[in-house]
């Protein structure tokens, strides 16, 4: 269960030392295709244009608050979701707010993480230790979007559901893709034992058809190691899988999305260069990547992918850095109005 609270923000903005952050007053987005956030990690949020121009500065929390993590746009960047790490008493809350960052939801959930903002309605999806739940923020409402613990494979029959991790939306808000983890039984000499399995879950936005997209593969996802992102291509053709290596991207497992296919296509991206980076989105607009550094550093990309002869592939860097900041964190890109 959660508790849910409004509250009228206060504050400053931080001046970041190179000066190109500045002010609380800049709300005005304007009509732009699409809206990147970033934040200093302390209490300000950072709206980006895709060339990396200052749009807005957003304080939502009070000083005692501070501790700003996962900033994510919902809908046609209507509104902003974040965790917050030291709000007191019961450390991280969820949190939502306006363009302005002064109407503010707050929602006591426990252990929120990998937050995905719907492009197309009012909704945030999340997961907790164990679950998918799902908001509606126009009906301040959270539910859990399946609680089933078994789930079909074409490769070993039944999986045992243990834990969902980075959920995210497709470009159309209908389905939800998550990694699976699960164990099955595998039969030896001594008898049935439980062998960990990962896979790309699959379950629509009302909670219905939770299923496996790479159920048909022996030996789909590593177990081993930790899942720190997952994001849709922009035409949701592709589904992009990132695994951590010592605190940053290590390897990027990309799944093309069509269940008519009786086998899952599975390539994998693996760039030396994108091992210095924390963070990746897909542009909401064109064949592009975000990728970000983990603070102190302060590193935006912009990264182009495409698709040729059926196969997924990475090109050249589109833009270079696209902010003077020392510090930023938790990149996110979503659609705005055209």
């Amino acid at each position: 269960m959660f508790k849910k609270g409004r509250m009228a923000a206060c504050g400053f903005a931080l001046l970041l030392v190179a000066g190109v952050f500045c002010g609380r007053d800049e709300v005005d987005w304007g009509d732009r295709a699409s809206y990147i956030l970033t934040t200093d990690t302390v209490s300000v949020i950072y709206v980006l244009d895709d060339t990396g121009a200052l749009v807005a500065s957003i304080t939502p929390l009070q000083d005692s608050m501070q501790g700003i993590w996962s900033p994510t746009l919902i809908e046609a960047s209507e509104k902003i979701a974040f965790l917050s790490r030291t709000k007191p008493d019961y450390p991280p809350y969820l949190y939502i707010t306006d363009r302005s960052g002064n109407e503010l939801t707050t929602y006591e959930v426990p252990a929120p993480q990998w937050l995905d903002g719907s492009p197309t309605a009012p909704e945030l999806v999340f997961a907790t230790s164990s679950r998918i739940s799902i908001l509606k923020a126009d009906e301040e409402k959270i539910s859990t979007l399946f609680t089933d613990r078994k789930t079909e494979s074409e490769a070993v029959d039944s999986i045992l559901f243990t834990k969902a991790m980075v959920p995210a939306f497709s470009p159309d808000g209908e389905v939800i893709a998550f990694i699976n983890l699960g164990t099955y039984e595998k039969d030896t000499p001594a008898g049935p034992i439980p062998v960990p399995r990962a896979d790309i879950g699959l379950v629509n936005r009302d909670g219905s058809d939770y299923r496996l997209l790479t159920g048909s593969l022996d030996d789909p996802l590593p177990t081993t190691g930790s899942w720190i992102n997952l994001c849709w291509s922009h035409d949701g053709r592709w589904i992009l899988a990132v695994r951590e290596e010592s605190g940053r991207i290590g390897t990027i497992y990309a799944m093309r999305y069509d269940e008519s296919q009786t086998e899952v296509q599975i390539f994998t991206i693996s760039k030396d260069w994108l091992k210095s980076y924390s963070y990746i989105t897909a542009s909401p607009t064109g064949d592009t990547l975000l990728l970000g550094t983990a603070p102190p550093h302060a590193d935006l990309y912009v990264l182009e992918f495409g698709e040729e002869a059926g196969m997924l592939k990475t090109g050249s860097v589109v833009s270079g850095r696209l902010t003077d900041a020392k510090v930023y964190a938790d990149p996110d890109w979503g659609p705005g109005s055209k």
